[in-house]
């Protein structure tokens, strides 16, 4: 599903989710739940945006970790960067908010370009479950 809107004031909840599954091991759909029952004036729409970034984020997490050349700590610090590569990533517009990253669009999309072609970054999948795979 192509978003095609950004809610800045967001970010902080999604990124709060991710830090929840990778550092404390909590699944996904819990920790969107205890953010959602926390936040309980978000709109049906901006649940809709926060669950699906958070989702998709999750999902290509490695690959655009490996774009931005960011720790996990950064990230959570400064999330510009990453969410810059996942709206080229996802050939989405990138919102006006985000366009004041250290990236430029054509740097992205030759990135993007290149890490496509190793498949464990592609799919996102650990060294060791992909050199199983092979």
């Amino acid at each position: 599903m192509e978003l095609t809107y950004f809610y800045p004031r967001l970010v902080p909840i999604i990124f709060q989710v991710i830090k929840d599954v990778f550092e404390d091991g909590r699944f996904a759909d819990r920790g969107l739940e205890f953010q959602f029952k926390k936040n309980k004036d978000l709109k049906p729409r901006e649940k809709e945006f926060v669950a699906t970034t958070t989702y998709d984020l999750i999902r290509n997490w490695r690959f655009l970790q490996t774009l931005t050349q960011q720790t996990n700590a950064s990230i959570y610090k400064n999330p510009s960067p990453i969410l810059f590569c996942y709206f080229h990533f996802k050939n989405q517009e990138v919102p006006k908010e985000l366009e004041k990253s250290k990236f430029n669009a054509k740097q992205i999309e030759a990135l993007i370009r290149k890490q496509m072609s190793v498949r464990k970054l592609r799919e996102s999948y650990p060294d060791d479950l992909d050199a199983f795979a092979e």
